[in-house]
Protein backbone atom coordinates (compact mmCIF):
# COMPACT_ATOMS: atom_id res chain seq x y z
CA UNK A 1 0.00 0.00 0.00
CA UNK A 2 1.32 3.46 -0.78
CA UNK A 3 2.83 5.14 2.22
CA UNK A 4 2.85 1.97 4.29
CA UNK A 5 6.16 0.75 5.64
CA UNK A 6 6.58 -2.94 6.36
CA UNK A 7 9.47 -4.23 8.42
CA UNK A 8 10.20 -7.94 8.27
CA UNK A 9 11.38 -8.98 11.71
CA UNK A 10 11.59 -12.67 10.75
CA UNK A 11 9.74 -13.64 13.91
CA UNK A 12 6.16 -14.07 12.68
CA UNK A 13 4.23 -16.17 10.18
CA UNK A 14 4.50 -15.16 6.55
CA UNK A 15 1.88 -12.46 5.96
CA UNK A 16 -0.74 -12.46 3.21
CA UNK A 17 1.07 -9.71 1.32
CA UNK A 18 4.14 -11.91 0.93
CA UNK A 19 2.05 -14.85 -0.30
CA UNK A 20 0.45 -12.50 -2.81
CA UNK A 21 3.84 -11.25 -3.99
CA UNK A 22 5.05 -14.85 -4.34
CA UNK A 23 1.97 -15.69 -6.38
CA UNK A 24 2.65 -12.75 -8.70
CA UNK A 25 6.35 -13.41 -9.19
CA UNK A 26 6.50 -17.23 -9.25
CA UNK A 27 5.36 -17.61 -12.86
CA UNK A 28 8.15 -15.26 -13.97
CA UNK A 29 10.84 -17.04 -11.97
CA UNK A 30 9.91 -20.65 -12.61
CA UNK A 31 11.12 -23.28 -10.17
CA UNK A 32 13.38 -21.65 -7.60
CA UNK A 33 14.43 -22.42 -4.04
CA UNK A 34 12.49 -20.64 -1.32
CA UNK A 35 13.40 -20.04 2.29
CA UNK A 36 11.11 -19.26 5.19
CA UNK A 37 13.30 -17.51 7.72
CA UNK A 38 12.86 -17.17 11.45
CA UNK A 39 15.41 -15.25 13.49
CA UNK A 40 13.37 -15.24 16.68
CA UNK A 41 10.19 -16.83 18.05
CA UNK A 42 10.87 -20.02 16.11
CA UNK A 43 7.67 -22.08 15.99
CA UNK A 44 7.47 -25.86 16.32
CA UNK A 45 8.55 -27.80 13.24
CA UNK A 46 4.98 -28.77 12.23
CA UNK A 47 4.08 -25.07 11.98
CA UNK A 48 7.12 -24.32 9.84
CA UNK A 49 6.30 -27.27 7.59
CA UNK A 50 2.73 -25.98 7.25
CA UNK A 51 4.09 -22.66 5.96
CA UNK A 52 6.34 -24.54 3.57
CA UNK A 53 3.26 -26.36 2.25
CA UNK A 54 1.54 -23.00 1.72
CA UNK A 55 4.55 -21.75 -0.25
CA UNK A 56 4.53 -24.86 -2.42
CA UNK A 57 0.79 -24.56 -3.10
CA UNK A 58 1.06 -20.85 -3.95
CA UNK A 59 3.87 -21.48 -6.44
CA UNK A 60 2.18 -24.52 -7.98
CA UNK A 61 -1.17 -22.75 -8.33
CA UNK A 62 0.26 -19.53 -9.75
CA UNK A 63 2.47 -21.36 -12.27
CA UNK A 64 -0.42 -23.60 -13.33
CA UNK A 65 -2.68 -20.57 -13.90
CA UNK A 66 -0.07 -18.87 -16.11
CA UNK A 67 0.46 -22.04 -18.16
CA UNK A 68 -3.28 -22.39 -18.85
Amino acid sequence: MPGEILIDTHDRDVCDGVWSLLSDIAPRLGPVALMIERDDAIPPLPEMLAELDIARRVVERSCRVKAA
